[in-house]
């Protein structure tokens, strides 16, 4: 329960800086001043379009973008077994919307 609570609230944060990329920004600028004004704004500007930009609804994973990063892990000496895919990741405490 503790978990879904959590994940509910982070998609809230997420959602809101998806559809309001500037005032996400100044929320961030204003708790942590010491960040580049004009860097946060152009990040997330770019980013709030990538949050969730390959699934019908933020935070969802897929096999095949696990499958291929495990094999790229592999492949450069990262890891040294086969990752087994069914246990690497769930969507299970994500809100539903």
């Amino acid at each position: 329960e503790l978990v879904k609570k959590f994940m509910e609230a982070t998609a809230k944060g997420y959602d809101f800086a998806i559809s309001n990329p500037k005032e996400s920004a100044e929320v961030l600028i204003k708790a942590v001043p010491e960040l580049d004004k004009n860097l946060v704004i152009a990040s997330q500007e770019y980013l709030s379009k990538e949050y969730q930009s390959d699934a019908p609804k933020w935070g969802e994973m897929k096999s095949s973008v696990w499958e291929n990063y495990a094999k790229f892990m592999k492949s450069n000496g990262l890891i040294k077994k086969d990752l087994n895919i069914e246990e690497a990741f769930t969507n299970e405490f994500l809100p539903k919307k």
